[in-house]
């Protein structure tokens, strides 16, 4: 059963979150992970620690999260 004949896909108000959601949960660990196994130079750990990671949790807490009913 197909509820619309169009692709979602073709809106950017569907691919924009889809995206920004695999970017805020792939970005850090691949960033971590760069760390853990030396492929990012040591020079740059501090700049990713004190800035990249941090900023990425911050936008991360200002998207909007869905209400959930029932919970006290």
């Amino acid at each position: 059963m197909k509820l619309i004949e169009q692709s979602a896909w073709k809106y950017l108000s569907v691919k924009l979150p889809i995206i920004g959601a695999f970017l805020l949960g792939v970005l850090p660990v691949l960033i971590q992970e760069g760390i853990n196994t030396q492929l990012i130079p040591t020079e740059y750990h501090a700049i990713l620690l004190s800035v990249v990671l941090p900023a990425l949790a911050y936008i991360g807490r200002k998207i909007a999260q869905p209400k959930i009913k029932g919970s006290s």
